[in-house]
């Protein structure tokens, strides 16, 4: 197995090795693909370009899929959050709310100087939905949802999941298809998980990755550099680890609707 970083690399892969039945990809990929404001996403980008122009699809995991729109949802609302700070008065009658919108908009403020890409966790998620229910109630959390991501949801991921082209490969316990040949094991992900320290999520792509076809993995991911892992499954693969890149443009711009 190589461990592919940059560019010249992975176009030297793809010229020396059969990538025609696509490449599998993980979740920190197709949301630096789909973000600006993210860490890798000038050289996200840069491969997407190159899957493009050697034909090759990009095909994630059900397990991916629902991570990306997580990603996608966080980040909706807490733009949407950023948003509700910006409109209110600082002398707010609702001081802990604007307070806490604040700290929301002061953390994404520090990511962007790091050239990251914030997303409000489960637990921020948790408190943001109680600080608008003391305001508004059950209502006000509903009303909040509704605006700043309800349809816009749907919409944006589905534009994002069309312009990257993406595959989902589901395959049942103990089955094969055409993409994987060999039968995937629940015994082997836990085995993965215990061998490499990997939580679930990454194993079953690691599962997945040996059992099927595709001999590239694209991941932003630096858990994945797994350089000495000995694994028969991985002879001839490639894992490219996408790494951070400074941009011109520190502000955020979704790649579907650019």
């Amino acid at each position: 197995m190589k461990i592919l970083r940059g560019i010249d690399q992975l176009k030297e892969f793809i010229a020396q090795e059969d990538c025609s039945d696509g490449c599998l990809a993980d979740t920190g990929f197709l949301y630096g693909s789909s973000y600006t404001d993210d860490r890798v996403y000038k050289q996200a980008l840069e491969t997407s370009i190159i899957l493009e122009e050697n034909n090759i699809s990009i095909h994630t995991n059900v397990i991916g899929r629902m991570e990306f729109v997580d990603l996608v949802f966080r980040k909706q609302l807490t733009l949407g959050a950023i948003s509700i700070f910006s409109a209110m008065n600082p002398q707010s009658a609702h001081k802990s709310l604007y307070d806490y919108l604040k700290k929301i908009r002061d953390e994404d403020t520090a990511a962007k100087r790091q050239k990251q890409s914030f997303k409000i966790g489960e637990n921020q998620l948790k408190k943001l939905r109680r600080k608008l229910e003391e305001v508004a109630g059950p209502a006000g959390w509903l009303n909040f949802c509704s605006k700043y991501a309800g349809q816009m949801l749907i919409n944006e991921w589905t534009i994002l999941e069309d312009d990257l082209g993406l595959y989902f490969i589901e395959v049942m316990e103990g089955q094969t298809s055409s993409l994987v040949p060999n039968p995937l094991h629940w015994r082997d992900m836990v085995q993965t998980m215990g061998e490499l320290g990997m939580r679930g999520p990454d194993a079953m792509i690691i599962n997945l990755f040996k059992a099927c076809s595709l001999n590239l993995l694209i991941t932003a991911d630096k858990d994945f550099d797994l350089f000495g892992f000995d694994d028969v499954s991985l002879k001839d693969k490639a894992i490219l680890i996408l790494e951070e890149s400074p941009r011109e443009d520190s502000g955020l711009h979704i790649v579907g609707q650019i």
